[in-house]
């Protein structure tokens, strides 16, 4: 389920995704729906492609990874450095490599999700887990920490 409306905020736009209304940069140059299974929605701020985005994405529906255990569980197990064997071990030690090594981790956390956020030098992600099971990943190349942190904020 996707949606806008304008926010009180005059530079935020609203963004309603998956059930979550999400706080975003207002005037994309372009708005992207590719949606499949994992209902991908791409922002663009800028005419060059590939560059300046804010992307979302159903993590359930990425058929491209084999968590072999709930993606919530997945990603707790990789960013708090728990131990579960019935997760995929060898994709959290490549997850671990995309996403932890040499990148600022954490967790922001609230009464409707929990999100993890790997921030890194040219990409930075942000992998958010209500308690209904629904995931979502949240990635960009311009936004800094504390503008992500702000595009959660109303999420949480």
């Amino acid at each position: 389920m996707l949606g806008c409306d304008a926010s009180v905020d005059p530079v935020k736009t609203d963004l309603l995704y998956n059930g979550h209304a999400f706080s975003v940069p207002q005037n994309p140059f372009v708005i992207a729906s590719i949606g499949g299974d994992d209902n991908i929605l791409i922002l663009r701020y800028g005419p060059e492609r590939s560059v300046k985005y804010l992307a979302f994405s159903d993590i359930k529906g990425d058929k491209s990874v084999d968590f072999r255990c709930e993606p919530s569980v997945f990603f707790e197990v990789l960013f708090t450095a728990s131990s579960r064997e019935d997760c995929n071990q060898d994709e959290l030690n490549a997850f671990k490599n995309v996403f932890i090594k040499n990148h600022d981790v954490g967790q922001w956390g609230g009464s409707k999700l929990t999100v993890y956020f790997s921030i890194g030098k040219e990409q930075s992600f942000l992998f958010a887990f209500d308690d209904a099971g629904k995931s979502i990943k949240i990635d960009t190349d311009f936004l800094s920490k504390a503008e992500l942190k702000e595009v959660v904020d109303g999420a949480l």
